[in-house]
This record gives structure tokens, sequence and C-alpha cells, in this order.
């Protein structure tokens, strides 16, 4: 779950916020004419979001490896494929959307 906050809330409560963020675990979103400019977490929070990133890079900079020798039109057409099928199934009933 995350809480709301205007940024005039924020200013003026952020020692409470941010213990309440501490305690619960639950994000703090700052906005600013209605608009999110800014997401306060814990710090297990924030360095589970900067592992899951190294994560998703290292499998990206694997799979550009494995696939270098491949042509990329070909790639994209078999990715595309793929998609449709996905997409098609879902429609059909056959997957449910995550």
């Amino acid at each position: 779950m995350v809480r709301r906050v205007s940024m005039d809330d924020a200013r003026i409560q952020f020692p409470e916020l941010s213990r309440v963020v501490s305690a619960t675990g639950e994000a703090l979103e700052i906005e600013q004419d209605g608009e999110p400019i800014v997401v306060v977490v814990t710090p297990e929070q924030w360095a589970a979001l900067q592992r899951a990133e190294q994560r998703a890079s290292t499998m990206v900079d694997e799979l550009r490896a494995r696939n270098a020798h491949h042509d990329p039109d070909d790639i994209l057409a078999a990715v595309s494929a793929e998609v449709e099928d996905e997409r098609q199934a879902m429609h059909e009933g056959r997957r449910f959307p995550l």
C-alpha cells in the first residue's frame, strides 16, 4: 500500500511521516500539483529495489551475450510472435494476466 501526501503536507509532517514509513514499511508518495514527484521507502526496500535492478541488468547482459550471434531482426520477430501468442491466450482465457 502507498500513502500519498502533498508536498506542502510532507514539508510540515515529514518527521512523523518518515517514522510511519520506518515502522510500517508503507511507502510514502509525495505529490506536487497532483503528480507524484518522489517516493520515500525504508532502507530495506531501497536495497531490495537496487538488488532487483542489478539482477535485471545482469539478465539483460547475459541475454545479449547469448544472442550476440543472432540477427536482431530475427530476435524481434521471435519475441513479437511469443508476445502475440500470449496476448491471444489471455484474450481467449487460456492465461491470466499478472
